[in-house]
């Protein structure tokens, strides 16, 4: 029985090979859920105060809510 129904990794960094990888690795294998993974993508990067750039990328806590919000509906 699968415990949880959706996974959200979250990394102040870049996604590529991050953690978020990882556990989609091994989840697909193991119990295949939805993983969302939130972070920084692979590509240029403004530059900012550190709440604005963690609002840009989705990685503050009303981001992380709404892609929780986004995986239940």
């Amino acid at each position: 029985t699968t415990l949880f129904r959706s996974i959200i990794t979250v990394e102040e960094g870049t996604v590529n090979g991050g953690l978020g990888g990882a556990v989609a690795e091994l989840t697909s294998e193991k119990c295949p859920v939805p993983v969302k993974r939130i972070g920084v993508p692979d590509q240029w990067a403004p530059t900012g105060s550190e709440a604005w750039l963690m609002d840009h990328w989705g990685i503050s806590a009303d981001g992380i809510v709404a892609a929780a919000h986004e995986l239940r509906s």
